[in-house]
């Protein structure tokens, strides 16, 4: 069958189980084919239970599902004789057939692959948190030396201050490097406060990566 590619494919579960979850869950998140129907003789059987919920038709007969035509039917009961009977009635009329071990087998090549994506993402993840790590480190050291010099150049311009006050009028030079030590002084604290809400904002986004990364596996 030659199927209209400007629309989804068309995909009828036969089997509501493990496997048939899956596989449901699987197409249900692609753009390029979708469930049609499920089939299962229990009303309860994982996915029916899913497909009901989101409005995808569900089947307790072959018979009734093979009316709806489709692209693909994916029989996963792993049954021979559910296998011989879809051979039967389908004759190409109602899709091409994939067995239960042809979609076991892509259902894990599927997980290898997203295993293997997963695992070099989080390595290349690993390296970039690992470089944001040290260079958080190199700025809080030198938070921590800006610090130390905005402290002595307030108790600097406490001494000029004193020293200003003492001297009277001939120290109104040493008043006014004071004053303007003491507002450079406050600037350089004030840039030491927002490098660290910098830091410390890296290092809750970098949490988060590890929470969205910790999702993945």
């Amino acid at each position: 069958m030659s199927p209209d590619t400007s629309q989804k494919l068309s995909v009828g579960i036969i089997g509501g189980g493990k496997v048939g979850l899956d596989l449901y869950r699987l197409f249900s998140q692609s753009n390029i084919a979708q469930v049609a129907y499920v089939v299962d003789r229990d009303s309860q059987a994982m996915a029916i239970v899913e497909a009901r919920k989101a409005n995808v038709e569900v089947f307790d007969s072959i018979d009734r599902a093979l009316e709806r035509k489709t692209d693909f039917v994916l029989e996963v009961t792993g049954s021979e004789k559910v296998v011989e009977v879809l051979k039967e009635k389908m004759n190409g009329s109602s899709g091409e057939l994939i067995t239960h071990n042809m979609a076991f087998v892509v259902l894990q090549v599927i997980d290898e692959n997203n295993r293997k994506m997963c695992g070099s993402v989080s390595g290349e993840v690993d390296a970039i948190k690992h470089t944001i790590v040290n260079n958080i480190n190199d700025t809080e050291s030198m938070i921590g030396q800006i610090e130390n010099v905005t402290s002595e150049m307030r108790l600097l311009t406490i001494n000029a201050r004193i020293e200003a006050a003492r001297v009277g009028e001939a120290g109104r030079g040493f008043a006014l490097v004071a004053e303007q030590m003491s507002k450079l002084t406050d600037s350089v604290r004030e840039i030491a406060r927002s490098m660290e809400q910098i830091t410390q904002s890296i290092r809750t986004t970098s949490a988060q990566i590890d929470v969205s990364l910790s999702k993945l596996h």
